[in-house]
């Protein structure tokens, strides 16, 4: 796995390196900066782009259940008709790969971290490396609906120790 730190330019160059063709997925946890990362890379390596928030129903409090999959699905095959490489970006986004039925992707796990370099993401970076969630037992009233589903969501499929590129982006 690669990392890379605060540099599009190397995201793009690394993306570029690996993956002439397909898909290339941004996954990581709500406000990670994973659509603004995509839309960086896509403009030095010139591609199409599909962001999975605008296929929600907003109202749902939900990521996955609340996806317009069909939609989805067709705006992704339309993006693949006009490019050879396609950059996805979403919340949960290999559980919703594999429902639109992409299997083979590459996939870069976008992570928020502090100028000190610890994850802002705690909980679901604790989820992802040991694979268990503790979610409704710690602060149960505190957590909301999508808090849940995205630690669960790490604690299955453990996106960020089986991404291909890991890129952590500094947040204030």
């Amino acid at each position: 796995m690669d990392r890379i730190r605060d540099d599009t330019a190397a995201l793009a160059e690394r993306i570029a390196a690996i993956c002439k063709e397909g898909f290339v997925v941004f996954d990581g946890c709500y406000d990670a900066g994973k659509t603004y990362t995509m839309r960086e890379v896509a403009k030095r390596i010139r591609c199409e782009t599909v962001d999975m928030d605008a296929f929600l129903h907003r109202s749902r409090g939900m990521f996955v259940a609340a996806l317009k999959l069909e939609e989805l699905a067709a705006a992704v095959r339309e993006a693949k008709k006009r490019s050879p490489l396609v950059l996805v970006s979403g919340v949960c986004a290999r559980d919703v790969m594999q429902r639109i039925g992409i299997t083979e992707a590459v996939f870069a796990y976008i992570q928020r971290i502090t100028p000190t370099g610890i994850p802002g993401d705690g909980r679901a970076y604790l989820a992802d490396k040991t694979g268990i969630s503790e979610f409704g037992k710690i602060l149960p009233d505190q957590a909301g609906a999508l808090d849940g589903e995205v630690e669960i969501y790490h604690a299955n499929f453990r996106p960020i120790r089986t991404a291909d590129i890991v890129y952590q982006r500094t947040s204030d």
